[in-house]
């Protein structure tokens, strides 16, 4: 069984691997709701001039504000969030695609291991494996909806991406991993 799921863990994080690049270069399912900056040279200059350091900043600022001029400021707007980096750097890289397929692989494992526990058939492995597409779609794109206001279409266009990746994984794993034939202690 353990070599079932090795394998059945590689094919499922080069079918993840796959629909990810088929979801963000092919569809619009990874950028939707995602815009250029307006006169984005404008605030680049200002951005530069007053961030010096990588990282993820919110705005109005909330660090060493009292909570009650941090809520005004926060309700009369404007409220955003700025994923920063001064330094320019290659898109789409060796580099990242490694990270990406190395996720892959570990969900894949996890997936796989899953799968190979579950005591329904094909069907029930896919189903299984589709609702932790579902699973992750809640516990992350939902917040970040909720908490940091990202759009509305961005979100669902995450669910659509979650489970349809998830699914045609949980297909290539439920057709590698066999169901186990007895029940299976935990």
């Amino acid at each position: 069984m353990t070599t079932r799921v090795l394998i059945a863990a590689v094919a499922g994080a080069i079918v993840a691997f796959a629909w990810g690049y088929v979801s963000h270069e092919v569809l619009p399912l990874g950028s939707y709701g995602m815009r250029d900056l307006p006169d984005d040279d404008k605030t680049v200059a200002a951005l530069q001039e007053s961030i010096s350091e990588r990282g993820f900043y919110m705005f109005p600022a909330k660090q060493g504000v009292p909570d009650e001029q941090f809520a005004e400021q926060y309700e009369k707007g404007p409220v955003g969030l700025v994923v920063y980096r001064p330094t320019g750097f290659r898109p789409t890289s060796i580099v990242q695609r490694g990270i990406q397929f190395g996720t892959n692989l570990l969900a894949s494992l996890v997936a796989a291991f899953i799968a190979s526990r579950c005591v329904g058939g094909i069907v029930t492995r896919v189903m299984v494996v589709s609702s932790l597409g579902i699973i992750a779609w809640l516990s992350v794109n939902v917040p970040y909806w909720n908490w940091y206001s990202f759009p509305p279409g961005m979100t669902i266009a995450s669910l659509i991406n979650h489970v349809i990746g998830w699914a045609l994984v949980g297909v290539v794993l439920a057709v590698i991993v066999k169901r186990p034939t007895t029940t299976v202690k935990m």
